[in-house]
Parts: C-alpha cells; sequence; structure tokens
C-alpha cells in the first residue's frame, strides 16, 4: 500500500508489484487513478474514508490477479531499460559546445 505521492508511485512502479493506492491529498488521487489506468495497481481506496473490508479486499485483489502483477512488471521493466537522464545529457552537452 502506498499513499500514491509522485515519489512513492514511482518506487512502486520500479519495485514491479501491484501497488494498492490510499491517496489523502494534492496530486495524490491523480497518480493512484494513474497505477490503476496502467494496471500495476488496484483502484484507489482513499485513506480518509477506508474501511478494514476495504483495505482487505484490496490486498486481496493486488495479490490474486495475475494481470496485475503482470501489468506492474512490465512497467518496472520498461523503467529498467530506460535512460531517464539521456536527454537532460544530451542538452547540457549542447549548451556546453
Amino acid at each position: 500500500m502506498d499513499h500514491a505521492g509522485a515519489g512513492t508511485t514511482a518506487a512502486c512502479l520500479r519495485a514491479g508489484v501491484p501497488s494498492i493506492p490510499m491517496p489523502a491529498h494534492t496530486d495524490q488521487l491523480f497518480w493512484a487513478s494513474r497505477l490503476a489506468r496502467l494496471g500495476a495497481g488496484t483502484a484507489p481506496v482513499p485513506a480518509a474514508k477506508a474501511t478494514g473490508a476495504q483495505v482487505t479486499a484490496a490486498i486481496k485483489e493486488a495479490t490474486e490477479r495475475l494481470d496485475l502483477r503482470k501489468g506492474a512488471q512490465r512497467i518496472a521493466d520498461a523503467m529498467a531499460a530506460e535512460d531517464g537522464t539521456a536527454l537532460l545529457r544530451a542538452g547540457l552537452r549542447s549548451l556546453v559546445g
């Protein structure tokens, strides 16, 4: 489970395991919804309204759904293969000459 902030969402995606996003405020609902749309997490469980039954159901869903495991691993593999700073380095080189 994660609060679905940008940093925790990225960490969950890098880990390659399904997430159970529990957004509380600001951008967290956006990232929580994005996890679900990517197929790498359950539907968001808003922290302020979460019940024990909802959390239990989300844990069961995240651990039992093969499509969520595959989706999370697909995203992790794509992130591992990406050179996230390549564009920045190229831009800096062009400035330096």
